[in-house]
């Protein structure tokens, strides 16, 4: 029998070729499986024998170790120790415990010209992850040790491969440990009693000097705006204050700095960054109208980008640290003193669809190349609202438009096949307590016909704008299911996703999202 380890996959490879190996990691380590990569061992591997630790981890640690083969690696002490280390291991065990995985076809000791490969010349990094997955569900079928990250029957709308679903047990526990409801659309707030405004306020902070030509390199564009902060200066300091943090204008200074150098980096790395308008949120007002008092909303916006979002998320993390959540638990603490922190506003919709076999829900699971949620499985279709998204008649701000932008971009539904749309609302305006980001929820349900059938909705995914920027692939999950799999799988989704997911199923199972 072969005994559970601490590792199901252990990486050695050359400095060189961290980018594609990085992307590997994290996408493993997004969908569970336990990986050993030297970036996610920082704090474990302070103060130890690293010669040492690393023999242990490449000969004993490990269910497998991947080579990745290169010049680069051929010519490194470190990486000829660990392959010393895991080729003892291959001995011992006398199966296929080192898998190469070949850059180039540099020869190593040990690794013989018969010994089966993964060419990566031919391979992104996430149809890599995906080999591997395939490798441990095959393996874990095949030997009776625990995997982490095999769980799973879910159909793939983009590609015909299985996506590892990790195995939390039947966890029963609070959906909503970062995520607080603000309001509730009782049943779900209709389009029209969503009602928005531009005040003409604008907060922008601007990108150090230092950085611009650096952000605008290679082909990436990276708008410059000019501050705004002077006119917001009483505002900065009330909010400062308020939370403890202290200098406002020290504390933005050195924000700017560490979000530019990060965008410098992921451009560096090959990623696009930009940095487009956005609409920040500066007064939230719920309401209920009329005699059936239907949940009505309206939310006055100002003028920001997406750089200043990344400054403020930067400080809100200080007031994380200063243990001063607690004060942001109602809606008149966010208007008075949270609005330079609320510099953008999301909305994250659901996608209804039948083909046939009852019900289903539609869920992304998150790229690598986005910032935050890695490899989360997410609502279907999720944007930030933007300058863009406004009405064409009055030019006012628009959430109906934003959504219909986001199923335009992300999943290919323009315009005609907006018929096909058959029910829609906004569900639960909400806030994701760990990164100060408000948004709403939305549901759609999508009616097949001969305007748009199923097949036709891969082909426009396949092709959508910003698929393949944000989403690495698209799941279905009957709704009778949806309870069992968000227990099973609760640390795979967003924050936001999984507690509005559960909040859209009471929904439905009172009838409120079907047809009229």
């Amino acid at each position: 029998m072969r005994k559970e380890k601490e590792y199901e996959i252990c990486l050695s490879f050359a400095g060189e070729d961290r980018k594609y190996v990085d992307d590997v990691a994290n996408i493993l380590n997004n969908d569970g499986v336990k990986v050993f990569y030297d970036d996610f061992e920082k704090i474990n591997l302070w103060g130890k024998d690293l010669y040492q630790h690393f023999a242990d981890v490449f000969e004993n640690k490990a269910n497998f170790c991947i080579i990745f083969i290169s010049n680069n690696y051929k010519n490194k002490q470190w990486t000829n120790h660990e392959l010393k280390n895991a080729q003892a291991r291959a001995i011992k065990e006398n199966r296929e415990y080192i898998l190469p995985a070949r850059f180039d076809d540099t020869e190593l000791p040990g690794i013989t010209h018969t010994t089966a490969y993964i060419d990566l010349r031919r391979h992104s990094s996430n149809e890599f992850a995906d080999i591997i997955k395939k490798k441990l569900i095959e393996s874990a079928n095949s030997a009776p040790f625990k995997m982490s990250a095999l769980q799973t029957n879910l159909i793939k709308i983009d590609k015909e491969k299985k996506i590892s679903i990790k195995d939390e047990g039947n966890i029963i526990g609070d959906y909503a440990e970062n995520y607080i409801a603000l309001d509730h659309g009782i049943p779900f707030y209709k389009h029209e009693n969503i009602t928005s405004k531009y005040t003409g306020n604008k907060l922008f902070v601007a990108v150090p000097e230092e950085y611009q030509d650096q952000l605008n390199q290679d082909g990436n564009v990276f708008e410059i705006r000019p501050s705004t902060i002077k006119f917001w200066d009483e505002k900065l300091k009330k909010s400062f204050d308020y939370l403890g943090l202290g200098d406002h204008q020290k504390l933005i200074f050195e924000a700017a700095n560490e979000a530019a150098e990060e965008f410098v980096k992921d451009i560096w790395k090959g990623y696009h960054r930009f940095n487009s308008k956005l609409f920040g949120v500066e007064k939230l007002k719920p309401n209920r109208k009329g005699l059936n008092e239907e949940a009505s909303l309206q939310i006055d916006f100002y003028s920001t980008d997406y750089f200043t979002y990344r400054v403020f998320g930067k400080i809100y993390q200080k007031v994380l640290n200063n243990n001063n959540i607690d004060k942001i638990l109602k809606i008149p603490d966010l208007n008075e003193y949270y609005t330079p922190f609320l510099s953008s506003f999301g909305i994250g919709c659901f996608v209804l669809v039948n083909r046939g076999f009852g019900d289903e829900v539609l869920l992304a699971y998150r790229s690598t190349c986005v910032m935050v949620d890695k490899g989360k499985l997410h609502y279907s279709m999720n944007e930030a609202f933007s300058s863009t998204d406004t009405e064409s008649v009055d030019n006012f701000p628009s959430i109906k438009e934003c959504l219909y932008r986001g199923f335009r971009e992300e999943l290919g539904i323009g315009a005609k096949f907006h018929r096909n749309i058959t029910k829609s609302g906004f569900l639960d305006l909400g806030m994701i307590t760990d990164r100060c980001e408000v948004g709403i929820s939305a549901f759609a349900r999508i009616e097949f016909d001969d305007n748009l059938k199923f097949d036709d909705l891969k082909q426009l995914y396949a092709i959508a704008q910003d698929a393949e920027l944000e989403t690495d692939r698209l799941i279905l999950v009957k709704i009778s299911d949806l309870e069992e799999f968000l227990e099973l799988n609760y640390k795979l989704f967003s924050e936001g996703s999984r507690s509005t997911l559960k909040l859209l199923l009471a929904r439905y199972e009172a009838g409120y999202t079907l047809n009229d």
